[in-house]
């Protein structure tokens, strides 16, 4: 139970700091702006500087430079304000194109409950705008007892969040690929490919999503399915960058900003770089798990600022080499953005299809038990620990 007035207390000591770290944001953010506006070193110079940097970074591509790319479209269309935006533009953007976009929401395993299991709900909206067909699903997948169990290193353990996210991307890229008809695809992912998370994993558990990402990579590519990963991110690999070659014209005893310092997030420096409807160039991440992968120099990535928000838009780093290609991406994300308020239209409709509400989660607790025991005879067991849990003891 929540002490709330321990609570309060600890929300205004917090705030208090948080104001503290903000003085300094207007400041660094300046330094940034003027930074990216002032002649840069070339891409080569910047690879250099990078080389043996252990901070995220994100790496320069042939677009070096060009930091406000406008949307590859002609028309006339103003984006602000956004309500304002015209059909014939949304539809010019997105008129030949066909994507599908998978989400997933899933139940852990629960080591106080019998038999154990596990539930996948995958969410999948699929669009062609050329011949007017849409398709949304929903499909759960269950597994049960032994099936919540995985082999690691000699010994069977209950399935851990790690082999949840693995088992859910397995999943949606098979779902994404159902929809496949033999034209290019668009597939769009609510996660990151740039995989920075996986460095608190277990060596086992990052090396399998690794291997996993990379193999699917190559899959999507031979079938003409291109994925692409859309999120809001507190990403900051732009701004070491930028730091890291401020830092390269000063000395440490003499910088009086201290930029390395800066909690400044590369969203925030995008919004205040990129007009709405405008994208950075594309980077390539460079992170250390990815460094020390298949996967290194293989995620790109770019900043779209659609008028509400900024978005991170990644993808395998062999769609570059397609100026349509990208082109493409970018107005058919920047018009999905526009639909749905800042996040693309298709992928919210995934996600509502993926979601499972608390009562859908009982609804699932109590079919598992009402149907286990009428087949087995098998009684649905809460450990004690499970049941205090679920009703108050007092």
């Amino acid at each position: 139970m929540l002490d709330q007035l321990k609570f309060v207390e600890e929300l205004k000591r917090k705030v208090k700091s948080m104001k503290e770290h903000a003085i300094k944001y207007p400041r660094s953010l300046k330094i940034l702006i003027d930074l990216v506006r002032s002649p840069l070193p070339s891409a080569n110079e910047v690879y250099a500087l990078l080389e043996d940097f252990k901070f995220s970074s994100a790496l320069p591509t042939d677009e070096w430079g060009f930091w406000n790319i406008s949307p590859p479209i002609e028309t006339k269309t103003e984006y602000q304000p956004l309500s304002e935006v015209s059909v014939e533009f949304l539809q010019e953007a997105c008129s030949d194109s066909t994507a599908v976009a998978v989400d997933s929401s899933w139940i852990e395993p629960d080591p106080h409950i019998d038999p154990p299991f596990a539930l996948l709900n995958i969410g999948s909206f699929y669009v062609s705008y050329e011949r007017g067909e849409y398709i949304e699903d929903s499909i759960p997948i269950l597994r049960i007892g032994d099936e919540v169990y995985v082999e690691k290193r000699g010994s069977k353990y209950l399935m851990s969040p790690a082999d949840i996210d693995a088992w859910s991307f397995s999943e949606e890229c098979r779902i994404a690929k159902s929809y496949f008809s033999g034209e290019e695809m668009f597939v769009f992912f609510d996660r990151s490919f740039s995989l920075s998370y996986l460095g608190s994993r277990a060596r086992e558990d990052r090396e399998n999503m690794l291997s996993l990402v990379a193999a699917k990579f190559l899959e999507m590519r031979s079938l003409n399915l291109v994925p692409i990963a859309v999120y809001f991110t507190r990403s900051r690999s732009v701004v070491n960058t930028l730091t890291r070659i401020y830092c390269s014209r000063e000395t440490c005893s003499s910088c009086v900003h201290k930029l390395c310092k800066t909690t400044l997030e590369d969203k925030i420096l995008m919004a205040n770089i990129l007009e709405p409807g405008e994208r950075s160039p594309i980077f390539i991440e460079n992170n250390s798990v990815l460094k020390r992968s298949t996967l290194s120099g293989k995620v790109a990535f770019f900043y779209l600022n659609t008028g509400y928000s900024v978005l991170r838009v990644e993808f395998p780093s062999w769609v570059m080499k397609s100026e349509t290609l990208v082109r493409k991406i970018h107005r058919f994300t920047l018009a999905q953005a526009l639909m749905c308020k800042g996040y693309p239209y298709i992928m919210a409709r995934a996600h509502e299809k993926a979601v499972l509400r608390p009562e859908e989660r009982e609804f699932i607790r109590e079919k598992i038990s009402s149907i286990v025991y009428r087949s087995t005879g098998a009684r649905y067991f809460y450990s004690s620990k499970a049941l205090a849990k679920r009703r108050s003891i007092v």
